[in-house]
């Protein structure tokens, strides 16, 4: 919808109106304000100053401010999982490494995928139950994301987000996407991690589990729903004890699905600590 020149300036005031009050909300000792820092701010005001703003404000560059402005809770729930891995001594190369891929990529979405790995993995530190990160599962290099302790036993996570957009949102709301298609980009992203020779697939002993993070334009939990059922009766997809699906990109909530075909399934006791998760 088209908006007037002055309604248009009152929509630009208001976006830096938001930008400001974000900006206070980051603690400058806090690790979300390292990547979200002055020139990060500062990309972000250009591009709200210089956007033709007759339309809604689109702008790839500021795609984390799209997800954090008027999100107090937010902020507070990225910047609590990041401290619970930032005060773990045995993993910080690794932990710092992450942060740092987050950062160089700030301005596109990609972003998601780095970040939405450490809010899994920092729900599990916050919890006290991160044992490990980027752990050795073969001779030949590969790892896992994450071993936690989910009481009874040690279990490898490997996280893993749906970035490709199935659709776009038109301007009326209406969608048409087919959802084979969406059950078909979860059941790619299972085989990418569990098939012979992938990361869960070198798993060994214990039980495994994968966190799928969902963008809004792909698959959504009805359509996760039916690929655990095709995948739970796949043998080829035995070494997976369960999946963990979130359509929010700071695994704030959180669906979990188990295998009863799993090679080692996981106990109730288990299920029960990934269910309380969050």
């Amino acid at each position: 919808m088209l908006v007037s020149e002055s309604n248009s300036e009152k929509y630009r005031s208001s976006l830096l109106a938001q930008l400001d009050r974000l900006s206070y909300a980051l603690s400058n000792n806090s690790l979300l304000g390292e990547i979200l820092d002055a020139t990060w701010q500062t990309h972000v005001l250009n591009e709200i100053k210089n956007a033709d703003l007759k339309s809604a404000f689109e702008s790839e560059k500021a795609c984390m401010f799209f997800q954090f402005k008027e999100q107090p809770e937010r902020v507070r729930l990225v910047d609590r999982r990041l401290e619970a891995l930032n005060v773990i001594p045995a993993i910080q190369n690794d932990f710092r490494l992450k942060v740092k891929n987050v950062k160089q990529n700030r301005f596109f979405l990609s972003y998601r995928n780095y970040l939405f790995e450490l809010m899994v993995l920092g729900a599990f530190a916050e919890a006290e139950r991160l044992v490990d990160m980027e752990v050795p599962v073969a001779a030949g290099g590969s790892t896992v994301d994450g071993l936690v302790d989910l009481g009874e036993r040690k279990a490898y996570v490997e996280v893993t987000f749906t970035s490709q957009k199935l659709f776009e949102v038109p301007k009326d709301d209406v969608i048409c996407v087919s959802i084979q298609e969406m059950i078909e980009q979860v059941v790619y992203k299972v085989v990418k991690k569990v098939s012979c020779g992938k990361q869960l697939g070198l798993v060994d002993g214990k039980p495994s589990v994968i966190a799928l993070g969902m963008n809004f334009n792909g698959a959504d939990e009805l359509s996760v729903k039916l690929a655990c059922e095709q995948i739970f009766s796949d043998q080829r997809f035995a070494g997976l004890s369960a999946l963990l699906a979130s359509q929010r990109f700071d695994f704030s909530d959180v669906s979990v699905y188990h295998n009863p075909s799993a090679i080692i399934p996981l106990t109730q006791a288990e299920l029960g600590v990934l269910r309380n998760l969050i």
